[in-house]
């Protein structure tokens, strides 16, 4: 997980990882033709910055291989723009498969809850990621949960999530971004 206040560079630090990822390693320090893993894609469900105007251009600069970094859209039944939620860990698990992702990144978690769970009480965070632990594990990838903090002033970061505590107890790890 990684969290952080607005504007501190949580997505691009995860665009980052996943440009890792696109190569086998950091691009610009990579012999050609060499790697330290094998070049892996990555499903990047966003929703806070325009993917034409910033995303692309975040990628641009970190060298991706854009063909390995994939962006998750919904589409309505009527063709307009709709709404991906966690809810819909079928249609996430069906992108996983296709595009043979390593990585997924779920930028921000918040605006992928499903109508109906409150991240406020501990039962619905921890079946929500009971769900993606099982759905990273059946696809053996890794995740990336990018969280905003809230506003308020605590002395522990780990505090300042507007949610249940069970985000952080069930990530495997956490990363302040500031």
């Amino acid at each position: 997980m990684l969290e952080g206040d607005p504007g501190n560079g949580k997505s691009y630090l995860s665009l980052a990882i996943g440009t890792c990822l696109s190569h086998g390693g950091w691009a610009f320090e990579m012999p050609q033709g060499d790697s330290l893993i094998e070049p892996s894609d990555t499903l990047y469900i966003a929703c806070e910055d325009d993917p034409e105007s910033v995303t692309k251009a975040r990628l641009d600069i970190l060298q991706a291989d854009q063909s390995r970094i994939h962006l998750l859209e919904g589409k309505s039944k009527e063709g307009g723009e709709a709404r991906i939620t966690l809810a819909d860990l079928s249609i996430v698990g069906e992108a996983i498969g296709d595009y043979h992702a390593r990585l997924v990144i779920i930028d921000p978690i918040q605006a992928y809850l499903s109508e109906g769970t409150d991240i406020n009480k501990s039962p619905d965070v921890r079946q929500l990621m009971e769900d993606l632990k099982r759905l990273a594990h059946r696809h053996q990838c890794a995740m990336v949960l990018i969280r905003h903090l809230s506003k308020g002033q605590k002395d522990r970061s780990a505090y300042r999530w507007f949610g249940s505590i069970e985000f952080l107890a069930a990530a495997r790890s956490v990363m302040l971004v500031s």
